[in-house]
């Protein structure tokens, strides 16, 4: 069995795309508490009903308190253990898992280097593939512009329905489009 484990997001987004065989993968959705829950939900489900792809929801507890720094407020959100206890839980279904993470992410989420990872497929048996971790996202959205980005979701702390336009994730999906040169 293998799953990708989908945020809603553009990066795992394209990560899906970029899976040649689909056969036998299915999503997984991570609820850790975030601040974009019902968002990242909503988003995820409508890339998997898009995709024709089954989505599975895990529920994890963990501390999400860096994540509450402020909405709209730049700096990364770095949530200690988030990404080991999303791969630990998705290892449970599958043994081979799929990552979104990007070469924008090694600043900020050590994470999400491909260190941790093969760290990550040692200690829990799985093979964990990251085929987009030497890739920006102005990289990824130049190369998939004929993709509907439209039905992804890319913001730690929503206002109300709608993105804040202010933290990083925001600021960095703002960013990679203008230099994918896309309206």
């Amino acid at each position: 069995m293998k799953t990708i484990l989908l945020s809603g997001g553009i990066d795992s987004y394209i990560l899906l795309k970029s899976i040649k065989n689909k056969k036998g993968l299915f999503a997984t959705f991570i609820n850790w508490g975030q601040p974009a829950l019902e968002q990242e939900r909503f988003y995820t489900q409508l890339i998997c009903d898009v995709e024709k792809i089954q989505m599975q929801e895990i529920k994890i507890d963990i501390d999400n308190s860096a994540m509450k720094i402020g909405t709209g407020r730049p700096g990364s959100r770095f949530v200690s253990g988030r990404n080991k206890s999303f791969l630990t839980a998705a290892s449970k279904t599958a043994k081979t898992l799929y990552f979104g993470a990007i070469r924008n992410d090694h600043n900020d989420y050590p994470d999400c280097r491909r260190e941790f990872f093969d760290q990550m497929e040692i200690e829990l048996g799985v093979k964990i593939c990251t085929p987009l971790i030497n890739k920006t996202k102005s990289e990824l959205i130049s190369e998939n512009k004929s993709l509907p980005l439209n039905i992804t979701w890319s913001c730690y702390e929503p206002v109300g329905p709608f993105e804040c336009g202010k933290c990083n994730s925001c600021l960095e999906k703002s960013k990679s489009i203008v230099f994918a040169n896309i309206k």
